[in-house]
């Protein structure tokens, strides 16, 4: 990912949704790309919704590393909203869910992310 056009692009279109499928179990996940409005108003209950047990447990610990300054709190969830959908999306990708429209490829594209995975369809995005 580079750094320069993930933080270009952090607050555009942050409507859209990423649409990730996958086939083995069944499922499909959304999830908006660049960053967390959620995460930063909400705190974990976003990433315990979403199912993402993993992500929660990062927040909580980092949350809690921070003690009780406020400063600091606040820093910290600035910096996890930034993150977190990244590295949710990262986590589905690598689990084996697959991009379910080229328009999800194309918001990854946008945000910075490097989108070396097939579509839904079985297409190869190399072409």
């Amino acid at each position: 990912m580079k750094m320069k056009k993930f933080f270009s692009t952090l607050f555009d279109n942050t409507g859209n949704k990423v649409v990730m499928v996958n086939n083995e179990k069944g499922k499909i996940k959304e999830s908006p790309a660049g960053f967390s409005w959620t995460t930063l108003i909400f705190g974990i209950w976003p990433a315990l919704l979403r199912g993402d047990f993993l992500g929660a447990l990062v927040i909580l610990i980092i949350s809690a590393m921070t003690g009780f300054n406020p400063v600091l709190y606040v820093l910290t969830s600035i910096f996890i909203s930034i993150f977190y959908n990244y590295t949710y999306i990262n986590r589905k990708i690598g689990k084996g869910y697959e991009l379910a429209t080229d328009n999800s490829k194309e918001l990854l594209k946008k945000h910075g992310y490097d989108v070396n995975v097939t579509t839904h369809d079985g297409g190869d995005d190399n072409q």
